[in-house]
């Protein structure tokens, strides 16, 4: 039996508008915290020095012999990104096959791995080639256990919404609206498996810090690197920028807005700090 995990309440900003807010209150470091990485796939990222790391999806890519010094080595990763690995003939498939053997390969202790039982055929075949290659094992959790996470860690309703969802145009506020009523309905009548659009919930590298604030606490320090708000098509494969759609050079930011009313409300409540500069608005900045 894998282990399972578990819940807390609405907030919507728009990137741009979230930019403006003052910075929240930051906690003082002290040399007795735990430091925590939480490393996202942004290119040209520093990989700052810590106890433990937690590296979401393939961030880790060719980066594994620097990751050595961590204590403790936790890969968060979808199944459902891993699964486009296993997919032939698309335009991008060399990079999602190589997402797929970084995750497998990398030498970590653990994989967290964000997946529902009974999915589709391609996600259980990466569950089943990911799953037993960590010698800590791996955590599973659901999309109902996500969304449990969010609530509870991140302070959120879910979907991931605040009063600027109605500042949205009218068209898409009407169309989010009743979708996201169906949805709470399904949950209620035992539909789990189903999740919200992209720019209402969480990223990886987002549900990582959340992963890794449930697993240590609210006393450690959280430094989040490679991260960011703008750039989130692209890859550094081979020392190449290499985009997930290949044919967007300006793809939209799916996951930005949850994102972001995430961070300000877990930068007022925990010690988080960020290399990134386009996160410094809502986390104290440290040198890598």
């Amino acid at each position: 039996m894998l282990p399972r995990r578990a819940t807390l309440r609405p907030v919507f900003l728009v990137a741009r508008a979230a930019c403006s807010a003052p910075r929240p209150a930051q906690h003082a470091r002290t040399d007795a915290l735990k430091t925590v990485v939480i490393f996202g796939a942004k290119p040209g990222s520093a990989l700052p020095a810590g106890d433990a790391i937690y590296a979401a999806n393939a961030a880790i890519m060719d980066r594994e012999s620097e990751a050595a010094g961590f204590a403790e080595k936790t890969v968060v990763a979808s199944a459902l990104v891993m699964a486009k690995g296993l997919i032939e003939g698309g335009p991008n498939d060399a990079l999602y096959r190589r997402k797929l053997e970084t995750v497998r390969h990398c030498g970590f202790d653990r994989l967290v791995l964000f997946a529902d039982p009974g999915g589709r055929d391609l996600v259980n075949r990466a569950r089943g080639l990911l799953e037993g290659g960590f010698a800590k094992g791996t955590t599973l959790y659901s999309v109902a256990e996500r969304r449990a996470l969010t609530r509870r860690i991140g302070g959120c309703g879910y979907p991931v919404t605040d009063a600027s969802f109605f500042r949205q145009p009218l068209p898409v506020v009407a169309r989010d609206w009743v979708e996201i009523q169906k949805l709470r309905l399904g949950w209620l009548l035992g539909q789990g498996h189903k999740d919200a659009r992209a720019k209402y919930r969480p990223s990886t590298g987002l549900l990582a810090l959340l992963v890794a604030i449930a697993e240590n606490g609210p006393d450690a320090h959280y430094v989040l690197s490679g991260i960011g708000l703008a750039g989130r098509n692209e890859f550094l494969m081979g020392g190449e920028i290499t985009r997930n759609k290949a044919n967007r050079a300006d793809a939209l930011p799916k996951h930005v807005q949850a994102d972001v009313i995430l961070l300000q409300k877990l930068a007022g409540t925990h010690r988080l700090s960020t290399t990134e500069p386009e996160l410094s608005p809502f986390v104290m900045m440290v040198k890598p």
